[in-house]
């Protein structure tokens, strides 16, 4: 269809606009320099494996991960990536251990907290799946995400008033959130 070629060609901009930015920083910037060079160029990578990962590409979000990630492979953002890039694959026990690794350098990671969560709900740990959303909302309390994900969580557990609150506080900062963070 238009959109998805649309997309695909979108994708290949964003891959060519990458390289041209990679050879530009290898090529006058030294690994030891300043790194915010270096930060900004594994943000891009990480947006591009969004990208292949919206238009459901695995191997050119790996390929855009594994760039990000031989600048920063401890990265939470980085192990974050993998994890998406696991489930898009359909390999929800890998994605479990790339978000829990994530966490293990950024414990207030809130995406990794609320793809861990959904992951727990999904293999019926609700308790487990409740409590790490309850923290993300302490983390950030207008992640409407996270408040949809604690709803679905409270609704799974029969505590649909808690679950209705949920969905409504979630609908409320979605008005109120940017389209583009």
């Amino acid at each position: 269809t238009g959109s998805v070629h649309a997309t695909s060609i979108a994708a290949s901009r964003v891959e060519q606009a990458l390289s041209e930015v990679a050879s530009s920083l290898q090529s006058s910037t030294p690994k030891q320099g300043p790194l915010h060079p270096w930060m900004t160029l594994a943000q891009i990578w990480l947006h591009a494996a969004e990208v292949y990962i919206g238009i459901r590409k695995p191997a050119e979000a790996t390929a855009c991960t594994q760039e990000a990630a031989n600048l920063f492979p401890m990265s939470h953002n980085v192990l974050y990536m993998r994890g998406q890039v696991a489930e898009l694959r359909g390999n929800t026990d890998e994605a479990k251990r790339w978000y829990e690794e994530a966490l293990s350098i950024s414990p207030t990671h809130v995406r990794s907290m609320q793809r861990l969560a959904l992951i727990l709900h999904q293999l019926g740990r609700y308790s487990l799946a409740e409590k790490i959303l309850r923290d993300a909302v302490q983390v950030n309390s207008t992640a409407h995400e996270v408040w949809n994900g604690l709803g679905v969580v409270l609704q799974a557990q029969g505590n649909d008033d808690a679950a209705t609150e949920c969905f409504l506080t979630a609908l409320e900062l979605e008005a109120s959130s940017p389209v583009v963070p």
